[in-house]
């Protein structure tokens, strides 16, 4: 907000700062400490569900940004195609398959706030930079209580599989804690801005939060973008003195987990090494794939609907891959709306010539990109932080697009 003399100005770009400080906060502190997992919440936290604050603090900021905007609100294609998929979503579920509306409705929702998310940003007014900044104080403040959690439960044994388990923070479980970590990552990685120094802290911080989530897929993403990292910005003379640095600690990492440290084989693989089969390595990801195409094919066009096979899913677990969940739960007529409305994103955010004006366009992109890669192996698409973060980010970057054009002209 700001303030001229003693008197207190709300505008738009007011609101915005606002609605993404208080998003932060609301993901950052506020948990509810269940026995989920068995892993209950060793950091300071404010008892109370974050999603359904959030809900209420988005329907706020667009009633609000509505009255204060001086033109015309913006209504895009992306915010046309969210809100069909929304639609689409609900008549495929509830009308074609008869799934029961009161069981579910929290898993339709989820799915399918992105359009609300993508409506506010694309119509708040606020810089990539300012957004950025702030995200790196999120990361941050997940780094350290993700220390903290591993610190308290180191008892546990350092290899032990209960204590992935118990990572626990209030803004989400191992997997997903890892996700946004990386995202924290990349966007240093990006940044222009600051010193190599001040870059190599952030870094090696992120990354060792990112790997005491024991995280797998985290941390295999994290090892292709420090591979592209390498390739980008090591002059070329050192180049192949890095890849060959790259390549040693990876094998010695697969040389220590599968042939010096049983515990580590545990660890990764969740089951004895003796026993381990394609499917023990991937977590069970093989069979949830195909789990995953057994329904689509039963239903191409529409797919099954949004809900939970509970005989198939564990807790709150998803399939993994966020194109053959959508293929199955909205077939194909949904996968079409859905990654329309994304590639629609990409196309308005002209972010390659933006970004010659503004390297922040490029970090936000970047961002946004690590979390989509991390839906191809992660449960992303039936998370409602992830979507929030993922959409909002998405509207300010075609926002940011739409104030800076007149620049390029």
């Amino acid at each position: 907000m700001r303030y001229e003399g003693y008197k207190l100005k709300l505008n738009i770009e007011s609101i915005s700062l606002l609605f993404f400080d208080l998003t932060f906060f609301l993901f950052a502190f506020v948990g509810i400490n269940t026995d989920a997992f068995n892993a209950k919440l060793k950091v300071f936290y404010i008892p109370g569900d974050k999603n359904i604050y959030h809900i209420i603090l988005c329907l706020l900021v667009m009633v609000i940004m509505i009255l204060l905007r001086r033109g015309s609100v913006r209504v895009d294609a992306v915010t046309i195609l969210l809100f069909v998929k929304m639609l689409f979503d609900y008549f495929s579920s509830y009308v074609l398959n008869g799934v029961s509306f009161a069981e579910n409705w929290t898993r339709w929702f989820q799915t399918d706030m992105g359009f609300i998310f993508y409506f506010i940003a694309v119509n708040l007014d606020i810089k990539p930079k300012e957004l950025v900044k702030r995200f790196q104080i999120f990361v941050t403040i997940i780094g350290f209580q993700v220390i903290w959690t591993f610190l308290v439960n180191t008892n546990q044994g350092l290899a032990s599989f209960v204590l992935k388990n118990s990572m626990r923070i209030p803004f989400a479980l191992s997997n997903v804690i890892a996700g946004v970590l990386v995202a924290g990552v990349v966007c240093v990685l990006l940044e222009k801005e600051k010193s190599r120094v001040i870059k190599t802290i952030q870094c090696s911080f992120y990354m060792i939060a990112l790997f005491l989530t024991y995280s797998r897929g985290g941390i295999v993403l994290l090892d292709f973008i420090v591979l592209w990292s390498i390739k980008q910005s090591v002059k070329i003379k050192k180049k192949l003195r890095w890849y060959v640095l790259w390549a040693t600690v990876n094998v010695a990492a697969i040389l220590v987990v599968f042939f010096v440290m049983p515990e580590l084989q545990t660890l990764v693989i969740g089951v004895k090494a003796s026993a381990a089969t394609l499917n023990d390595l991937s977590t069970n990801r093989i069979d949830l794939l195909a789990y995953a195409f057994d329904e689509f094919c039963k239903n191409p066009l529409f797919g099954r609907g949004v809900y939970y096979d509970k005989n198939v899913f564990v807790g709150s677990t998803g399939i993994h891959n966020i194109f053959m969940e959508l293929l199955a739960l909205s077939g194909i007529v949904g996968t079409v709306l859905y990654m329309s409305a994304v590639i629609n994103c990409v196309r308005k955010s002209n972010i390659i010539q933006i970004s010659k004006i503004d390297n922040y366009q490029i970090v936000l992109f970047g961002i946004v990109f690590s979390f989509f890669l991390n839906s191809m192996f992660e449960v992303v698409y039936f998370n409602y932080i992830f979507d929030a973060l993922f959409w909002s980010f998405m509207g300010i970057l075609v926002s940011n697009s739409y104030q800076t054009s007149y620049l390029l002209e």
